[in-house]
């Protein structure tokens, strides 16, 4: 089906040129004579001619279903980019959950053996280039001085894993919120929290030998708190 702006049966090549030049004149500026200058190079002595072409083949009309049509396809494609912006939003979205994610797992599932080892004598972080992005994260702090002798003291100490391990455990509906009802998991990973919150979990391991302890740190008994780790190094 040809279209109103398109070229009409009766119409010759010459007025459907002419026509072009009303059409897409900017609709506040749109006159027979400004499409006069244009076809004829500023001239408008054949105004009079473009008018009787102009009521013959519908300009006006024609013009305003082409103002029509346009505005549709300009409303068309800033859905489309409105629909494309929020995938990308969306996509970001997810992707920053997805790192959040991988982020309080680390610190959550963290060891402190990834990141330094230790003797009876010494302890000895990792190079830090040596480390894996999820080990990296889930230390808090290190730090690196000397005693009053000169000897080197060396400390690392982790984020703490009862916030991460909450956080994570909520994520994955791991207990219920509502009227305190949990499941036997939920219960089992709530004594958890809790044991590892208070620290017995680590001194009762510690005390077993399952656990290596650094050089001069004491083991403080079940109501005590578990402190940082360290240990002085040798020169």
């Amino acid at each position: 089906m040809s279209k109103a702006w398109n070229q009409q049966k009766d119409e010759s090549r010459q007025a459907y040129t002419s026509f072009l030049a009303y059409r897409n004149l900017p609709s506040a500026e749109r006159s027979i004579r400004a499409a006069c200058g244009v076809v004829y190079g500023g001239s408008t002595a054949n105004v009079r001619r473009l008018e009787q072409w102009s009521s013959q083949h519908r300009w006006v009309e024609r013009a305003k279903a082409w103002d029509t049509e346009q505005l549709r396809i300009r409303d068309e494609a800033e859905q489309r980019a409105i629909v494309k912006a929020t995938e990308k939003a969306v996509a970001k979205r997810d992707l920053t959950k997805d790192r959040v994610l991988e982020e309080a797992a680390a610190v959550a599932f963290s060891s402190l053996t990834n990141a330094a080892s230790w003797t009876e004598d010494d302890l000895t972080l990792k190079p830090s280039d040596e480390l894996p992005p999820e080990v990296a994260a889930s230390i808090e702090s290190i730090e690196l001085r000397h005693d009053k002798e000169g000897n080197p003291i060396h400390k690392i100490k982790l984020h703490s894993k009862v916030p991460m391990l909450t956080k994570l455990g909520e994520h994955y509906q791991l207990w219920g919120k509502e009227a305190g009802i949990q499941s036997p998991t939920a219960n089992f990973f709530q004594f958890f929290l809790e044991a590892g919150r208070s620290g017995e979990i680590e001194r009762e391991m510690k005390r077993r030998g399952l656990l290596p302890t650094a050089p001069g740190e004491v083991i403080p008994d079940a109501s005590g708190e578990v402190g940082e780790i360290e240990a002085e190094m040798n020169s």
